[in-house]
C-alpha cells in the first residue's frame, strides 16, 4: 500500500534527483507492481508446496509458462499493438504474476485432489525405510 501510495517518495530514495519522465514512469511501474504483490507470495507458497512434494518440474514449467506464455506477448501486445509504450510490459508483469498465481492454486487444488500429498508422503517413507537398511 506504502509503494502504490508514495511511490515518488521510494524512487527518489533509491535515485536522488530523478524528476521528469524517467520520475514518471517510475512511479507508474511502482503502483502497477503493487498491484501483483499478493500473487507473488502466493506464486512461491504454492511452488514451495510443490517443490516439497518432489515435483520441482512444476516449478519450473510454471515459471516458464509465466514468462514466455504471458508475459512476453503481453509486453508486446501492450507496447506496440495498444501503444502503451513502456506501460505495455509493466502491466505485462504484473498480469503475469496473477495469472501464474491463480493457474498453479488452481493446478496445486487438482493435484491434492488426485493424491500428490499421499503419493509424497508414501514415497518419503519407502525413502526412510530404505536409509534404514
Amino acid at each position: 500500500m506504502i509503494q502504490y501510495l508514495l511511490p515518488e517518495l521510494i524512487a527518489g530514495v533509491f535515485v536522488p534527483g530523478i524528476e521528469g519522465e524517467a520520475l514518471a514512469l517510475s512511479v507508474a511501474y511502482l503502483q502497477i507492481l503493487a498491484f501483483g504483490y499478493w500473487a507473488l507470495g502466493t506464486i512461491w507458497t504454492v511452488e514451495a508446496g510443490f517443490n516439497g512434494a518432489g515435483r520441482t518440474d512444476v516449478s519450473m514449467y510454471s515459471t516458464m509458462l509465466q514468462y514466455w506464455a504471458v508475459r512476453v506477448p503481453i509486453a508486446a501486445v501492450g507496447a506496440f499493438v495498444l501503444g502503451w509504450g513502456a506501460l505495455g510490459p509493466f502491466w505485462a508483469v504484473t498480469i503475469s504474476n496473477v495469472v501464474a498465481a491463480v493457474g498453479l492454486c488452481a493446478y496445486f487444488r487438482y493435484s491434492v485432489a488426485s493424491g500428490l500429498h499421499v503419493e509424497a508422503a508414501e514415497e518419503a517413507g519407502s525413502d526412510a525405510a530404505a536409509a534404514d537398511d
